[in-house]
């Protein structure tokens, strides 16, 4: 019997098993770890490159774009062509349109010659009554420097574009500006106006509470390339 048990052999245990089982899977386990560990390095500059790729796109995108405008201001200030939306060519008056079809047509501040004219060399009339009409005040106001001695050449009378509504001051180009100072203090319409120089006066005085259109700009940036063109 002694020797009987001696000669067998001792049955493997599920602990044995499962120790044998884990010590197989460790290659495989290193295995995945560094291939987890090499596709972390990679995905990021795999996304830095598309990212890099995307905002060259946009980045030329805006050249483009960028350079089509220049082209367009370009030839617009040239007068060869108009900005995209905006003409200042004149056409042909059209036939006045019903509600349902589209909205009145008002005229800009800037859009007549008078405007054109170099303020600096004007004398500025504030506190005319803004109830009365454009040409109404032109007039009064040529009459009553004429009569004092001045011999105008251009009157511009700002206005609110949307409305039309005069905005209670003027510009005055005279033979003498002294002269015109003294004009000053009569009454137009209800109020009493004022005579000032109107290169020291700010733009919140000459045109007060003026909120312009998208028009303003254009018109005055052809006014100051006609008057560079005229000084050359």
């Amino acid at each position: 019997m002694g020797k009987e048990g001696k000669g067998l052999k001792r049955c493997s245990t599920s602990t044995d098993v499962e120790a044998s089982d884990r010590k197989s899977r460790k290659p495989l386990e290193k295995a995945e770890t560094e291939l987890q560990n090499l596709e972390t390095q990679v995905n990021p500059q795999k996304r830095k490159k598309k990212y890099e790729i995307k905002e060259m796109k946009k980045l030329r995108k805006s050249f483009q774009e960028m350079t089509e405008t220049m082209k367009n201001l370009q030839e617009f200030f040239l007068g060869r062509a108009d900005l995209p939306g905006i003409t200042m060519k004149e056409e042909a008056p059209e036939e006045p349109k019903g509600e349902m079809e589209g909205s009145a047509e008002y005229e800009c501040c800037f859009e007549t010659e008078d405007s054109d004219a170099n303020v600096d060399h004007a004398v500025l009339v504030v506190g005319i009554d803004t109830c009365l009409a454009r040409e109404d005040i032109k007039s009064a106001l040529r009459k009553h420097f004429e009569s004092g001695g001045c011999q105008v050449s251009r009157i511009f009378v700002p206005i609110e574009c949307q409305t039309g509504v005069p905005l209670g001051s003027a510009f005055i180009l005279v033979d003498d500006k002294q002269k015109a100072l003294r004009c000053r203090g009569a009454y137009m319409g209800k109020s009493v106006f004022l005579v000032l120089l109107a290169e020291d006066q700010e733009f919140s005085v000459t045109f007060p509470n003026f909120r312009g259109c998208p028009k303003c700009p254009l018109f005055r940036m052809k006014h100051r390339q006609r008057n560079w063109l005229a000084r050359r």
